[in-house]
């Protein structure tokens, strides 16, 4: 695992993607909801590293999310105890989007400065929410609790590429005390694979330079394999997996 250490980008990613409603039901396990959009928000984070008893705090987890109307849910990474996977195993938790966070230096090498013509960029205003919800097709009734999710985040830049006026491809940069998250990469599906992706990428790295990033970070489905290519081109390197259990 290089550096920084998991448990630092965990927290990051944490504080980069918050949640409305969070509880804390010991130092290392937060439970997260935010009306059901994204399960990053909407799980409980979990920062053990150690054995322990896993039935208290299972339990307790469940009654939080029920009290919601939500389905518990819970994030593990890689390093986390086998015992705890398994115990959710055993508790009828199935997995769910296998993932992997991947991270770049912003520091050791230069980041170009992408042509800029053709590309917006500034913060997530109506402008930039239209062409997200648009280019992801976002259901409606995910709309409130995502505008909500904007409110509540930290330092953000928001990027878009265009061509003739149409929107092609977006992307959303998070920064957190140097760490720039990158997220909401989506791309118009009859405009994939010709570049547009890179470009807002390219241009997030650029941009979170200016701002004082040191580092630049991201998460990506295992399945997703044209996406990793994408970041490993652009310099990403893989820094560990996870994956959420959700009860049936």
């Amino acid at each position: 695992m290089p550096s920084p250490a998991v448990h630092q980008l965990e927290k990051i990613a944490r504080l980069s993607w918050p949640a409305e409603d969070e509880a804390f039901l010991q130092s290392d396990w937060c439970c997260r909801a935010n009306g059901g959009y994204s399960k990053r928000a909407n799980s409980a984070w979990v920062d053990v590293a150690a054995e322990q008893s896993w039935e208290t705090i299972v339990a307790t987890t469940e009654a939080w999310y029920a009290k919601r109307q939500q389905q518990s849910v819970i994030k593990l990474t890689d390093w986390q105890p086998r015992s705890l996977d398994n115990y959710l195993h055993d508790r009828g938790y199935k997995v769910l989007d296998p993932s992997t966070v991947m991270v770049k230096s912003l520091v050791s090498e230069g980041i170009y400065k992408p042509i800029q013509d053709g590309l917006y960029i500034g913060e997530t205003d109506d402008r930039w929410q239209q062409d997200y919800r648009r280019l992801s097709d976002l259901p409606a009734d995910k709309f409130v609790p995502f505008m909500t999710q904007l409110t509540l985040m930290p330092e953000r830049i928001a990027i878009t590429a265009y061509s003739s006026g149409l929107a092609l491809a977006t992307g959303l940069g998070i920064i957190v005390d140097g760490f720039l998250g990158l997220c909401d990469i989506v791309t118009a599906v009859p405009h994939r694979r010709q570049g547009h992706a890179e470009r807002v990428v390219a241009s997030l790295l650029y941009e979170g330079i200016q701002r004082g990033c040191h580092t630049a970070w991201l998460q990506v489905f295992n399945h997703n394999v044209v996406a990793s290519r994408l970041y490993q081109k652009l310099g990403f390197q893989p820094a560990y997996g996870y994956h959420y259990r959700v009860r049936d």
